[in-house]
């Protein structure tokens, strides 16, 4: 990928709703920066920066 930040082309998944609160304990706990943003359907994405400064959107299912 050529264009992986927030904003351009990045890897994303879907995370278990159940599982965002672990997620984001960890990523805490091991200083890794984020980005949390709510959604317009108001699930959240966590967008986190790795060391190489690379973007891995971490994406909560669609609120019904």
């Amino acid at each position: 990928m050529t264009n992986n930040d927030k904003n351009g082309g990045h890897f994303s998944l879907t995370i278990p709703k159940n599982s965002a609160d672990k997620i984001e304990t960890f990523l805490k706990e091991k200083r890794l920066p984020y980005v949390l943003r709510k959604r317009f359907d108001r699930a959240f994405q966590r967008y986190v920066i790795v060391p190489d400064d690379y973007v891995i959107e971490l994406n909560e299912p669609k609120v019904e």
